[in-house]
């Protein structure tokens, strides 16, 4: 069995793997490209084993509900792959945990973005749901959060990086 690391990963109380997340620096991703990542990570045997699936960049935070997009009938995605289920700029969820904005978003390595975003999420699931909905200015970022069942999913749960998943 193949083993692979997730820069981030989410795992629900009860241990269950709920989101892998990919980091990357690339400025300028859309969601075509993103979709790309996701078919390549597919035809390189690095596939999400979780129902969720996110990248993470200095842009935009890309999501995929992967139980919409069975991995099962992958043989029957376009050449591109599955576009994002969700999106949201990064920026404003990022950026709080930047010194001061220092350095910039776009500064950082990707390691760094990784702390960033392991951060975000550790905080995101302990936060009480009614006080996060109305913290939350972003539409997408709420849809992406809520809509998606993410949020719900991994509430109260624990954040690893460099995770090992099998």
């Amino acid at each position: 069995m193949l083993r692979r690391r997730a820069d981030a990963a989410v795992r629900s109380p009860d241990g269950s793997l709920q989101l892998e997340v990919e980091v990357k620096t690339k400025r300028g991703a859309t969601a075509d490209w993103a979709a790309r990542l996701l078919r390549n990570m597919l035809f390189h045997e690095a596939v999400p084993s979780a129902p969720y699936f996110m990248l993470a960049l200095p842009e935009k935070i890309y999501l995929w509900d992967l139980r919409n997009h069975p991995l099962a009938e992958a043989s029957a995605w376009s050449e591109a792959g599955p576009k994002p289920d969700y999106e949201a700029d990064a920026a404003p969820v990022f950026e709080p945990y930047l010194d001061g904005g220092e350095p910039s978003l776009a500064d950082l390595g990707e390691e760094s973005l990784v702390l960033v975003v392991a951060s975000w999420l550790t905080d995101l699931l302990n936060s009480d749901p009614s006080e996060l909905r109305e913290q939350i200015a972003q539409p997408e970022l709420r849809a992406l959060l809520f809509d998606s069942g993410l949020y719900g999913a991994a509430r109260r749960g624990a954040v690893a990086t460099e995770a090992a998943l099998s």
